[in-house]
C-alpha cells in the first residue's frame, strides 16, 4: 500500500538490444488493473516501500554492481523518496557501489554494498525521512 491506494511498483528498463545500459524507471499501477503511470522522476532500482506507505527507498545509478569498486557518476546509492513531500534524499554516498536493497523494516534501511568489504549487509536509519 502507497499512501492510501493499493498500487504495486514495477520497474521498466529503457535501451535497446545489444545497446548501452540505461537506467531502470519505477512505476506503478493499481492492483485492480488499469494503466501503468510513472511514480517518481528519479531513475532507479530495487523499489521498497516502508511499512507505512509514505517513503519509497530505491537505487540510483547506472553501474554494474560487478563493479564493486567502481566511484564515479554512474556510482550507485541509496536514495529515498517521500511521497507527502515531493522530495529526494540521498541515503548513503560510498565510494564503494551498492549491490542490493533489501527492505524497510522497524525504522531502518537495509542493504548490501562494498563499503568496507564485499557484500556486507548495512543498516541505516531511515526515520529521519519520515513525514510526522
Amino acid at each position: 500500500m502507497i499512501g492510501h491506494l493499493l498500487t504495486i511498483l514495477y520497474l521498466q528498463q529503457l535501451g535497446v538490444l545489444k545497446g548501452p545500459e540505461w537506467d531502470e524507471q519505477i512505476y506503478h499501477v493499481n492492483a485492480n488493473g488499469g494503466t501503468p503511470q510513472r511514480f517518481i522522476t528519479a531513475l532507479g532500482s530495487m523499489a521498497t516501500v516502508s511499512p507505512d506507505g509514505n517513503l519509497v527507498a530505491f537505487v540510483k545509478g547506472a553501474c554494474r554492481i560487478s563493479r564493486e569498486d567502481y566511484s564515479g557518476s554512474a556510482q550507485r546509492d541509496v536514495w529515498i523518496y517521500n511521497i507527502k513531500t515531493g522530495s529526494y534524499f540521498q541515503v548513503t554516498s560510498s565510494q564503494k557501489t551498492i549491490i542490493r536493497l533489501y527492505g524497510m523494516h522497524a525504522g531502518n534501511l537495509y542493504y548490501i554494498g562494498a563499503e568496507s568489504g564485499r557484500y556486507n549487509i548495512y543498516q541505516a536509519i531511515y526515520k529521519y525521512w519520515m513525514v510526522q
